[in-house]
């Protein structure tokens, strides 16, 4: 029995999006996130033509555009027919017009936050085809979306298709080891116009997004990487919280040497071997300050541990030597200080 016309859409469409990831996970590739929203996008694109195939009787005509038939004065005429290439093939509809009818299906239509979803992954595919974004917090937002859309993908692929992809490690590694790191802004005079726009675009789009009506579907997910010290092997994860539910959790002083080893002149060596020729000015005190309040930079810590009215001494983790030397390099180029 020949199988349905939409199955191969969903096989070409679940190659693309394998395509993406592995493209995005590679060590080095240059405009990965450029690439990675173009192969993601086509993915969803083939994905929503299979589905209104398939809510259409498995009709092919679903998705194709037409167009009205001239009369013989060369006016058009009620008749629709095919529209075509030039090559003679039908055109079919694009991504937009795909994502706005499979919204409108009477059954298991596309989430609200998913077409928000691709509405932004559209906007960066269509920058990339026409500029080049190379941007560090445009990447970390391209991250967050295309976190949501893969996750989106293979929950509307099982929904629609019974797909299950689970072994085909359906995940994009997260853009830093290092939350901090990866928080550091790029100064505005690097960035392009084009960038910029697209960035601010993003940001607004994804403040205002409508709230899901379905958990399983997001807009844009941030993913975390921490290095946890502790080895042990019944090890729980922990939270900050300051809620009354919090779970309270009291930090042993091994833990805190562990996690925060270094005090302020190590932090200055360490940083100084990070960034030659820093200077502690005013530009590097302004930096620690504004480092310094995040708890997981910084810890506080009593030199006494059994008498609360000991003196204190703040200690630091790897990650504000890294944070640090990253805001520092920013700054460099133009104000290296005496």
């Amino acid at each position: 029995m020949r199988p349905p016309r939409w199955k191969s859409l969903v096989e070409k469409s679940i190659a693309a999006c394998c395509a993406a990831i592995e493209i995005y996970n590679k060590p080095v590739v240059p405009h990965r996130e450029e690439t990675f929203a173009i192969l993601v996008v086509a993915a969803w694109e083939l994905l929503l033509k299979a589905r209104l195939i398939q809510e259409n009787g498995n009709r092919l005509k679903a998705v194709f555009e037409t167009e009205p038939v001239k009369r013989k004065d060369g006016k058009p005429s009620k008749r629709r027919a095919i529209r075509r290439n030039k090559a003679g093939n039908p055109i079919t509809i694009s991504i937009s017009a795909a994502i706005e009818r499979t919204c409108g299906l009477q059954a298991k239509s596309l989430d609200t936050a998913c077409k928000e979803n691709l509405e932004l992954l559209v906007e960066v595919r269509n920058n990339a085809v026409h500029f080049v974004n190379e941007d560090r917090d445009l990447a970390i937002r391209v991250h967050e979306v295309g976190v949501a859309a893969l996750r989106n993908y293979a929950t509307a692929l099982a929904d629609w298709f019974e797909h299950d992809i689970s072994a085909l490690r359906f995940a994009i590694l997260p853009l830093s080891f290092d939350g901090a790191v990866a928080a550091q802004v790029v100064p505005a005079a690097r960035r392009s116009q084009q960038a910029q726009n697209l960035l601010a675009h993003m940001e607004r789009a994804i403040a205002g997004a409508t709230a899901p009506t379905d958990s399983r579907f997001a807009v844009s997910l941030r993913v975390e990487t921490r290095i946890v010290g502790n080895r042990a092997q019944d090890a729980l994860p922990i939270k900050h919280g300051k809620g009354p539910d919090a779970t309270k959790v009291e930090l042993t002083e091994e833990a805190l040497r562990q996690g925060w080893p270094h005090d302020y002149e190590e932090l200055v060596r360490r940083v100084k071997q990070r960034v030659p020729g820093v200077k502690q000015n005013d530009d590097f005190h302004a930096a620690h300050r504004a480092l310094s309040g995040d708890g997981r930079l910084a810890r506080v810590r009593l030199l006494d541990i059994n008498n609360p009215k000991s003196s204190k001494k703040t200690y630091y983790s790897d990650a504000m030597v890294d944070a640090l030397a990253t805001r520092l390099s920013a700054a460099a180029p133009s104000k290296s200080g005496s």
